[in-house]
């Protein structure tokens, strides 16, 4: 049982990511617009945290790209951000309807999502060759494919 057991102070995974959090939007609070610059990420957060929990974070991104990116660059880089997300989902829809604007909407809702998701809750990028992946299958999959009536009559 003392592997479940936790000293006074320890920092958990837990309880580390919700302090990077709330020193983040404490920082963000100060600088919503320009934000801090990537060289200041660290530094600008752990600012705004008590002085005995900041050895215990040595940590290089505040495990959420979202507020890493609000961090580093203020409003513009969460607008970039955001338009970088939205890409390939304006892509696939700008295909010619039929089974291959589909499949690529599919396939571009489920990159879109596996980011915000991940990025959530950690590093958003250079984390998983699968999503350079799925972002080609999107280009590839022609949008003007024909298609056939399931049943002929």
């Amino acid at each position: 049982m003392s592997l479940f057991k936790r000293s006074e102070g320890e920092v958990t995974s837990l309880s580390a990511r919700l302090a990077l959090y709330k020193g983040a939007l404490s920082a963000i609070s100060k600088d919503p617009l320009t934000g801090y610059g990537r060289q200041n990420r660290m530094a600008s957060v752990l600012a705004e945290l008590p002085d005995n929990i900041r050895p215990q974070l040595p940590f290089s991104h505040v495990h959420n790209g979202f507020l890493t990116a609000e961090i580093d660059t203020g409003i513009v880089g969460i607008a970039a951000l955001s338009l970088l997300l939205l890409t390939p989902v304006i892509a696939a829809w700008k295909k010619e309807p039929g089974p291959g604007r589909d499949l690529s909407m599919a396939i571009a809702l489920l990159l879109v999502s596996s980011y915000v998701i991940t990025g959530s809750f950690g590093v958003m990028f250079n984390l998983d060759p699968i999503f350079a992946y799925m972002a080609a299958l999107i280009c590839a999959v022609p949008g003007s494919t024909r298609f056939a009536p399931a049943v002929q009559s």
